[in-house]
């Protein structure tokens, strides 16, 4: 579960998968050890996400306080998952004030069919483009990257301004920083990250 960014000189960077569900082949894959990281290309910083971490808003956060325009997120949705696009990707765009590009797969394999819908979303939350459920694509929008990087949301000077990273508060946000304790799939049935 690792995916490559790749820009005009070749490989810029690798992000390994962080959050792991219990299904499939991630049952037996191992957790991403390394931290979020931004990749910068012809003056646009990209940061990736892989499929269930978009279930987890911290992912997006960091990536989002670390400076990233576009988030893209590479997924493997299988039927059953259509509450998964394009609701939660035009809302992580919206809360991080970020482009958001979902990348799914169509077609079946080994028995399980996947649900298509790719979706690139604006810093808004607008779909900008959005992909069909059962046909090859090719998906492309016009990126301005001074969007992303202007965080304050102003709809009325001085009465209804907003701006989602400064005016965040994480010294209350401890508990989501402290280890958990809950039991994990692993836990449960005794899989090690080595099996």
């Amino acid at each position: 579960n690792c995916a490559a960014m790749v820009g005009p000189d070749g490989i810029l960077g690798f992000y390994r998968k962080i959050h792991l569900p219990y299904v499939g082949v991630d049952r037996f894959a191992d957790y991403g050890d390394r931290p979020f990281e931004i990749q910068e290309s012809a003056n646009l910083r990209v940061g990736i996400n892989i499929c269930y971490d978009l279930a987890f808003p911290e992912a997006s956060r960091v990536l989002a306080v670390a400076g990233s325009d576009l988030i893209a997120l590479p997924t493997n949705w299988p039927r059953g998952a259509e509450c998964m696009t394009p609701g939660p990707v035009i809302t992580r765009a919206m809360e991080n004030k970020v482009y958001y590009a979902a990348i799914n797969r169509i077609g079946s394999e080994a028995g399980t069919s996947y649900i298509g819908q790719s979706c690139i979303c604006g810093p808004g939350g607008e779909i900008l483009a959005m992909g069909s459920a059962d046909q090859e694509e090719y998906m492309e929008v016009e990126i301005d990257v001074e969007i992303p990087r202007q965080k304050r949301v102003i709809r009325k000077k001085g009465s209804f301004e907003l701006d989602r990273m400064a005016d965040r508060r994480p010294e209350f946000y401890q508990p989501l920083i402290n280890p958990h304790v809950l039991e994990t799939p692993r836990d449960r049935y005794g899989i090690s990250q080595t099996e």
